[in-house]
């Protein structure tokens, strides 16, 4: 596997290579494509695998192991959360549980919009959008539009 190094930038283009000049600090990817944006104070953790003309937008969050399609736009402030505290033995503290999590897989031609939030496991279908501020906690069906708190399908594109 290849791993390529990228840096939180001011938003500029990149082209795949296999190293950049640090701005601020590093964050590792598993795969990087061709035309990948990174927008400012994006905070990048774990195992990430990002496709052709896709974008991560300023302020996200991504953390956990995340396979992200291609030509995704991804708004301000997205969270990915593939990660959660284990809390199943009330015996012990939570915080001494450890974690677990699954892949949080976006497919091609996604729209995640501001403030949403993708938990682990979840996968979003194709060609689908996530409205601002809604959590999603299942999966997404290709071309369905999802919101709400947790999100639900309110409309198809298709």
């Amino acid at each position: 596997m290849v791993v390529y190094y990228c840096t939180i930038h001011l938003g500029i283009y990149m082209e795949k290579s296999k190293s950049y000049t640090a701005i601020r600090r590093k964050i590792i990817f598993s795969a990087m494509r061709k035309s990948v944006e990174i927008g400012r104070k994006a905070k990048c953790f774990s195992k990430i695998s990002i496709s052709d003309w896709s974008g991560i937008g300023d302020m996200c969050r991504l953390q956990g192991e995340i396979e992200i399609g291609n030509d995704v736009m991804m708004a301000p402030e997205v969270a990915l959360i593939a990660m959660n505290h284990v809390f199943d033995n009330t015996d012990v503290p939570m915080n001494q549980q450890g974690e677990r999590g699954e892949t949080i897989k976006i497919g091609n031609d996604v729209w995640l919009g501001f403030r949403s939030i993708v938990l682990s496991g979840v996968r979003i279908g194709d060609e689908a959008v996530v409205a601002a501020g809604a959590v999603v906690t299942k999966d997404v069906p290709g071309f369905s539009i999802v919101a709400g708190v947790p999100a639900k399908v309110i409309k198809l594109r298709k």
